[in-house]
């Protein structure tokens, strides 16, 4: 019994506490019933959840016996059911194996109570893709003589299944897009364009070789040597692709395992390391700021194709009333070029950046293009006060949230790319300090290195995979692109448990 919550005795009532936890206290009441209104209003006040008692007409203790009769009857029973389950243990594959079968022997007839049919034909409806369509002609014909088909294209209003269908490079990325969710089916496939940004991201985030061709070889192991589902198969291959571009990222970045290849005695390495390397952020600060304006240069460049794609939507599906999204890709475009013109004519800038003429006229084009943001507002609002609010907040979203906001989101690269080399950096110098330890020296080292470097590399992908795929989701899918989509399940038979080769 605890001591936090003591029992509690009175005249009309008693008070007990018979368990706790960190959440939750269950207790016990004991009360009169003259109380029971008094004491309903108290539990309902602090959302207690009351648990009633079926009503008794013996004593106490017969009531007490009875309940203590009955537990060892229900522990004599789990006892006796534990010894039952424990010899189907030996039989668990045999059952799994049913399982699966009649599983989709019951799937089979589901499907076929939905079939329309008489005493002598049936009618099967569905659908299916125009490249699955000749070879079911070709089996439907062979194996019945006597069948009609019929075949449409979908009509307006009906609510169509999605299929993605991509190429063995781009197939693996559809799994980004199904957690966002699946495109409508007149909507866009985002998983090509999807394929390269992300790539890319996650390769800067992780920044090193030595990882990379680690996350590599792991995921190509798992692909050969586990039956996975196809959702873990393409998640595999996935990371296969990024550990690929890691590697590319680490060797431009002059990072193996953090400055492992500079701690080695081997000057060829240093020498193949130094010709492969293109920036060293790490060692350098002003490639550490190069690095930095490579991510945000990357993110400005994904922002604005969504930007581009949702214009590009807009007009494809409402004409010259489309140009309204005109004005964001315009300031997407043309802010930051007048930006570094305006730098270069103060002399900020180290180099020049286009001419006078060309810096007027995209001044005057800004103008206009803000100019007509505010119009269209004035236009579409009601009362003078949502006019200009709405004038200030569109110019606003534009400049401050798609420009800046979104494109700033991107230095979350840098910064994982950043951690990613210095902990390796850390732990090398943990083994450094460790190898001169008499007798226990080279075994903890190894230990440190194995151990140390395989955290490292755990906690740095998933933290490259979940900040890319927020970018994704958050700063690319929200420019353009519409979810909600049905995914399409072709009839078939699905096993769970078994494997037929």
């Amino acid at each position: 019994m605890s001591n936090k919550y003591p029992a509690s005795k009175s005249l009309y009532y008693y008070i007990e506490t018979i368990k706790e936890d960190k959440k939750q206290v269950l207790f016990l009441i004991i009360y009169h019933q003259e109380k029971e209104k008094k004491f309903s209003l108290l539990l309902s006040r602090y959302n207690a959840t009351p648990q009633k008692f079926l009503p008794f007409h013996s004593s106490a203790a017969a009531v007490l016996s009875f309940i203590q009769e009955r537990l060892a009857k229900n522990e004599e029973d789990i006892s006796r059911l534990n010894n039952e389950i424990r010899k189907f243990v030996a039989e668990r594959n045999k059952i799994l194996v049913l399982l699966d079968y009649y599983s989709s022997l019951k799937e089979q007839e589901d499907i076929q109570s939905s079939f329309g049919q008489t005493k002598s034909v049936f009618l099967l409806t569905g659908w299916i893709t125009k490249r699955a369509l000749p070879n079911l002609k070709r089996h439907l014909k062979e194996r019945f003589p006597v069948v009609a088909l019929y075949f449409r294209d979908p009509e307006k209003g009906e609510d169509v299944p999605t299929v993605l269908e991509n190429r063995a490079l781009v197939e693996p990325f559809e799994a980004v897009t199904d957690l966002y969710g699946r495109p409508l089916y007149k909507g866009m496939d985002p998983s090509g364009l999807l394929s390269i940004f992300f790539i890319l991201c996650f390769a800067t985030c992780l920044s090193d070789s030595g990882y990379g061709l680690l996350l590599a070889i792991f995921s190509f192991v798992l692909l050969k040597k586990l039956h996975l589902s196809e959702m873990g198969k393409r998640l595999c291959r996935l990371f296969l692709f990024s550990g690929l571009a890691t590697i590319v990222v680490g060797a431009m970045t002059g990072s193996c395992f953090g400055d492992l290849l500079e701690r080695m005695p081997f000057p060829p390495l240093k020498r193949f390391k130094e010709t492969l390397t293109f920036l060293a952020p790490i060692e350098d600060p002003q490639d550490m700021m190069r690095f930095f304006y490579l991510a945000l240069l990357f993110g400005y460049l994904q922002v604005s194709s969504g930007v581009m794609i949702k214009l590009a939507k807009s007009i494809r599906g409402y004409g010259a009333a489309g140009l309204k999204n005109l004005a964001p890709f315009l300031i997407q475009l043309g802010l930051p070029l007048w930006i570094l013109a305006l730098l270069s004519r103060r002399e900020i800038l180290p180099f020049s950046f286009l001419g006078d003429s060309f810096f007027y006229c995209l001044s005057a084009l800004l103008i206009f293009v803000f100019l007509f943001v505010v119009f269209q507002q004035f236009a579409e609002q009601q009362g003078i006060f949502m006019k200009c609010f709405w004038a200030g907040y569109s110019i606003y979203g534009m400049v401050v949230g798609n420009l800046l906001s979104d494109t700033l989101s991107y230095s979350r690269l840098f910064a994982l790319g950043m951690t990613t080399g210095l902990l390796a950096i850390v732990i090398n110098q943990l083994v450094s300090l460790a190898l001169p330890t008499p007798y226990l020296g080279v075994i903890l080292g190894i230990l440190i290195f194995c151990f140390g470097h395989l955290f490292n590399l755990g906690i740095n992908v998933l933290g490259a995979y979940v900040h890319t795929s927020r970018l994704q989701y958050l700063e690319f899918f929200t420019k353009f692109y519409e979810a909600g989509g049905r995914v399409f399940k072709p009839f078939r038979i699905e096993r769970k448990y078994t494997i037929i080769t």
